[in-house]
């Protein structure tokens, strides 16, 4: 057995550093206990990382073998919590943050180049320190190995090792498993298996465990959040657990940022071992591992939403009554990106939550969405369980609202995601951004065009100069023929540089080529008129096309009869009947449905576009 000393290294002109002197108890009957110090002292020396504490020397002196490492001046989290109890909500948030930072660095430590494959193994409460200036520190490599090492024996601590673990068949996830156990030590002030033979009984029932509600109760009554996110360290399968060290440590700081001011780790050292900090000191800074608010692909809006107020204060009245799933639903270029931000900023929404921006217009497929929520929360990739995992990581962020934009290429796959992730994350909100509707249990917010008086307003904001009085005449007859979309007003706009208002009112009929020339810095589909509808009608079936084209034989609104007097479909292999194909339509916001006089119409605007589809 190993037992360590405080000592001091010394060397020429006085050279003197404070060091902790691990040696072997007694004289080694055999070489096994000294190549095991000399094993742990090269690990040791692999890793240079803030929360894990140096080593500095390997020695031999007088027959013995011992290891000159980084004196930490402050107690284990055990000894710590037995002097004071259960620490503060954000302290053991914060132990947690940088105990996953240790463990990140151990987990991919690379030896020439290639992954290393490193894993502590005995992530325990006494293995934890926290240092004077609140840093915390990992210790004790005395068990580590390397994965590819398949004469390592198995070895752990019972009541903080996985069932994996038992058999010597752990990864990395098996310290992740550990740090569950060290946090819900932290949050309910009891080990969650007990010790000894019985805490390696209890795994066999750690399934039942998990699912009896009394079990993490105390995690989740002392820090709000911390539960759910427990929960998938102390997995009995390593493949449901959090992915990685790093995947953790971002849930943990999604909790930390809601956490109220309290006495930081330094303070609490002090307080427990009467011996306040001295001067020159540097805290941990805790703010520094706040999470990011909102992050998104377009500016957020104050001047620049121009005409929605009235729309964006029923917006932030529905969110603010608590709807947690609600869908923005309006043809492309309506404006719904704009307005959905608007609503979600932190600085207009009146509401104290994290907000997320995830731009899903490059995706098609489950595995795409979980990609894109990774990107916009800045996780690394996961592979196995994603989608359980990301409501968890979504939970660990409290009451947060998460902006989805431009769902629609997605929403017959979103259902079932969707629904875990609200399962997972209670306190979440989603505001979704959609030219087809989703069909899911969601309220629905319809974005609407622009009056004739907002859309003059929104044209001179962006044309760049003043109008004349001339100009500002013609100015509202122009709006209304643009239909009163915000996307074909401002690239209408755009023109206005170069054209007064009634050129580009004259250029109108070739609307297509007159808007167009976006900016190159959005996407393809925002840039042009017909860009936004190409996208649109990307994404109709056979029949649906069909319809739209010889539904442009009405000038004005139609009823379902009047439809199915002109439709024909059929040469085409459809399986709906035309009411069915008009409410696709309408779905995908190719076509306008009022439900108080029953009847459909159709914007000029698509109407153009479609008979050039016929043609």
């Amino acid at each position: 057995m190993g037992e360590v000393w405080q000592a001091v290294m010394v060397g020429p002109h006085g050279f003197r550093r404070k060091v902790a002197l691990k040696m072997l108890k007694d004289q080694p009957k055999s070489d096994e206990a000294g190549d095991a110090l000399i094993v742990e002292a090269r690990l040791g020396a692999l890793l240079a990382h803030p929360n894990i504490a140096a080593t500095h020397e390997l020695g031999h002196q007088d027959g013995q073998w011992f290891v000159a490492m980084e004196w930490v001046d402050g107690p284990t989290l055990r000894s710590l919590t037995r002097s004071l109890g259960t620490l503060p909500p954000r302290a053991i948030v914060e132990i947690g943050v940088q105990a996953a930072a240790a463990l990140e660095h151990v987990h991919t430590l690379r030896v020439d180049g290639e992954p290393a494959g490193l894993v502590h193994r005995d992530v325990k409460m006494t293995n934890l320190m926290v240092d004077r200036h609140g840093v915390v520190k990992l210790v004790d490599m005395g068990i580590a190995r390397f994965t590819a090492d398949e004469t390592a024996v198995a070895a752990g601590t019972p009541g903080y090792m996985p069932p994996e673990q038992l058999t010597g068949d752990e990864d990395a996830r098996a310290d992740l498993f550990a740090l569950g156990a060290v946090m819900y030590t932290l949050a309910a002030g009891e080990r969650p298996f007990g010790v000894g033979s019985r805490a390696v009984l209890r795994l066999a029932t750690l399934r039942k465990m998990l699912e009896d509600p009394r079990f993490l109760g105390p995690v989740d009554a002392a820090v709000p959040g911390l539960g759910a996110v427990v929960r998938l360290c102390l997995e009995p399968d390593p493949d449901a657990r959090w992915e990685s060290a790093s995947a953790l440590g971002l849930a943990l700081r999604g909790i930390l940022r809601a956490q109220p001011q309290s006495d930081s780790l330094a303070q609490l050292v002090a307080a427990a071992h009467g011996d306040a900090l001295g001067p020159g000191s540097m805290p941990v800074d805790s703010d520094s591992v706040a999470v990011p608010r909102i992050r998104a692909t377009v500016s957020e809006p104050s001047e620049d939403l121009v005409g929605r107020a009235e729309d964006l204060a029923r917006l932030r009245a529905r969110l603010a009554a608590g709807a947690r799933l609600l869908c923005l639903h309006g043809p492309g270029g309506i404006g719904k990106t704009r307005l959905a931000m608007a609503a979600a900023t932190p600085r207009t929404a009146g509401r104290d939550e994290a907000m997320w921006y995830v731009d899903l217009g490059a995706a098609h497929s489950v595995e795409e969405v979980c990609v894109a929520v990774e990107s916009a929360l800045n996780m690394p990739p996961l592979s196995k369980h994603s989608v359980r995992q990301l409501g968890y990581a979504m939970a660990a962020c409290g009451n947060a609202l998460f902006v989805f934009d431009h769902v629609e290429a997605v929403a017959p796959v979103l259902a079932s995601t969707l629904a875990t992730w609200m399962d997972a994350a209670p306190q979440a909100s989603f505001l979704f951004a959609s030219r087809v509707r989703l069909g899911l249990n969601e309220e629905r917010f319809e974005v609407d065009s622009l009056t004739r008086d907002q859309g003059t307003r929104l044209f001179r904001a962006r044309v760049g100069r003043d109008l004349t009085d001339a100009e500002r005449a013609v100015l509202p007859t122009l709006v209304q023929q643009l239909e009163g979309i915000p996307l074909s007003i401002e690239l209408a706009a755009a023109r206005g540089r170069l054209l007064d208002v009634a050129q580009i009112q004259g250029r109108l009929t070739k609307r297509f080529q007159l808007l167009a020339g976006g900016p190159r810095d959005v996407p393809e589909r925002h840039r042009s008129l017909r860009a936004s509808l190409d996208a649109s009608w990307a994404m109709l079936g056979a029949a649906e096309r069909a319809a739209l084209t010889q539904l442009t034989v009405f000038s004005d609104s139609w009823e379902v009869e009047a439809a199915e007097a002109v439709l024909d479909l059929s040469g085409i292999d459809a399986s709906d009947g035309i009411p069915e194909t008009l409410t696709a339509l309408a779905d995908h916001s190719m076509v306008r449905f009022d439900p108080l006089t029953r009847q459909f119409s159709m914007l000029d605007t698509v109407r153009e576009y479609a008979t050039a589809k016929e043609d």
